[in-house]
């Protein structure tokens, strides 16, 4: 690659792309919610790359996919029945 092309290709991941507390902070989620989300396939990485431990490996989200998602969130939410006391 021209070093333009890897300036334009890292100038699009840092717009594009989102780590999880990023991706948490649009969600609106928990810790634990997020990786519910992301364990039943309702979030998936745009990109994963793998560590030699758990904790090595850095998954990356397509900020779009969490926006969408964070919509589809709202929505159901909104459209919950209200609990009554």
């Amino acid at each position: 690659m021209y070093p333009k092309s890897l300036a334009n290709l890292q100038k699009w991941c840092n717009e594009n792309l989102l780590n999880r507390t990023e991706a948490m902070a649009i969600t609106n989620q928990s810790y634990a919610a997020f990786a519910q989300s992301v364990y039943t396939k309702q979030l998936v990485p745009f990109i994963e790359k793998k560590g030699e431990t758990p904790a090595g490996t850095v998954k990356l989200y397509l900020k779009a996919d969490v926006e969408a998602y964070a919509e589809k969130i709202k929505r159901r939410q909104i459209n919950q029945p209200k609990k009554h006391k």
